[in-house]
Parts: C-alpha cells; structure tokens; sequence
C-alpha cells in the first residue's frame, strides 16, 4: 500500500491560526487593558494542543515573557513630574497590574475613564479629591502626603476644607513632562498638560493639582517646596 503524506499535525491550518493570534495578540498587549490575558490564554492552548514545534514553541515562549515583562519595565507615568529638586507624590497611582495597563491603553488611545477634582485640605494636612469614573458613582478619597501611603475612601467632604490657590504659572515652574521630543517643544507639551491652578495646605508644604496626558488620563500629583514655611 502506497505511503499516505499529510501535513504535520502542528502544521495543519487550525493550528497555524491559533498560533499567529497568539504571537500578534502578544505583540499588542499593552494597548488594551484584557488584551494580556487573551494573550496568555491563547499562548498557553497553543503550546499545549498537539505540542507544536521548537521554533514555534520558543517564540510562543517569548511572547509570554514579553506580556509578563512589558507592564513591570514600562510603567505608566503621570502626564508631568516632579522637576529636578521638587519633591512628588501620586495619589492616584494606579497599585496593581491590571490598572497599570489600563492607564497605559488609555494614554496611547487617548482616552479617559474617571475625572478628579481637588476639593481642598484640612488642617492636619490631610488632602481630600473627587474620583468621578463612568463605570460607578463618584467617590471622595483622603490622602496624607507626609506618610506616602495609599489613599483611603471617605463617606463625607469634612467641612471647612482648605483651598488656598496656587497659580497654575508656579506648577508650570516645578514640573515638567518627560519622553518629549524634541526637547524644546516640552515647555508647550507642558502647559497643555497641566491645566488648572494647584490648591496648597494650610502649612504650605503641599501643593495638590490635576495634570493631564492631552486628551488622556488625568491624575493628582502633590508637590512639595513650592511655598515657603508658614509655621
């Protein structure tokens, strides 16, 4: 009986297409928040359905360390920092996986979920903002600077807040806004990005305000060294 040729089981059709979705799924992980799930997902059916071959079988590997890698190297950033001899904090930093990635997405589309309002100080040097997103109701948030920890959900605005404004000019002075090319168009990127005055506390040692990536996510970031001691 004559011999029967036939395609290696790896390299049958269904088999080629799982494995490109997988390798170009991987490829634009960061751009979609779900996208790295799909992307392991699909690398791990891949690897595991009729094991495929070694090269296949490497670069489906790379794929999978680059979705594992790529959030932890290339973290999202603020649209401005803090400039060099400024001190910052960053309440809204987003503090999983997941939220990193969804802040990165929304930079490169240029889209946003959730808008913050800085409503002002107490007198303990305790900052209070508004978080208002689409997908829930809008929720206040107290952050303590001088401790740097992770702000905390409040049910009540407490009365009497501080809102002591800052010119936006003096912001401008004490940010500025990195990976701008070339390097002398940063000053206009910069002006787009922060927006609105800042709200200082009642020491002065504080300085709240909104920044912007043009039209992406918006944060607060709370500088220091902007006022003078008001002891």
């Amino acid at each position: 009986m004559p011999a029967r040729f036939g395609p290696h089981p790896s390299n049958r059709p269904g088999r080629l297409w799982l494995t490109l979705a997988a390798l170009v799924v991987g490829g634009v992980h960061c751009l979609l928040p779900y996208v790295p799930l799909l992307g392991i997902g699909l690398i791990l059916v891949a690897l595991l359905e009729r094991h495929p071959r070694r090269v296949t079988r490497i670069l489906l590997a790379l794929a999978l360390l680059t979705i594992l890698a790529i959030p932890w190297t290339y973290r999202y950033q603020p649209a401005v920092v803090a400039a060099p001899g400024y001190e910052m904090r960053w309440p809204t930093q987003p503090d999983d996986l997941l939220g990193n990635v969804g802040k990165r997405s929304q930079a490169f589309w240029e889209t946003r979920t959730c808008d913050y309002t800085v409503l002002g100080w107490d007198v303990e040097d305790v900052l209070y903002y508004e978080e208002a997103c689409e997908d829930r109701a809008p929720q206040v948030w107290a952050y303590n600077p001088d401790q740097d920890g992770h702000p905390h959900q409040v049910d009540a605005v407490p009365v009497d807040l501080v809102q002591e404004t800052i010119p936006r000019s003096w912001i401008l002075e004490r940010v500025w806004s990195p990976g701008v090319r070339p390097s002398d168009a940063e000053p206009g990127v910069r002006l787009i990005k922060v927006r609105e005055n800042g709200v200082a506390s009642p020491h002065g040692r504080w300085v709240a305000v909104v920044v912007r990536h043009v039209y992406g996510p918006e944060d607060i970031i709370v500088l220091s060294s902007l006022l003078p001691s008001r002891s």
